[in-house]
């Protein structure tokens, strides 16, 4: 089992990756699974960044159409 994964600024650079990654998964062993049938293709790097802040540097409104409102904190 192989799990493969690049990052780089340059999408270019992550396509010439999978095209080469696609020859390499044709020489395997007979009944190699891979990318669903096709070749699998760039695709964005997804992040949680997550931060504490202080409650009282939270401000809470509701808005709706009859206007917006302050929720204490």
């Amino acid at each position: 089992m192989i799990k493969v994964a690049c990052k780089h600024t340059d999408k270019r650079a992550v396509g010439l990756l999978l095209r080469e990654l696609t020859g390499a998964a044709l020489g395997a062993p007979p009944g190699l699974c891979m990318f669903a049938g096709t070749r699998a293709k760039p695709s964005p790097v997804v992040r949680l960044f997550s931060a504490l802040v202080p409650k009282d540097e939270v401000r809470i409104e509701i808005s709706d159409d009859a206007g917006c409102e302050s929720v204490p904190v």
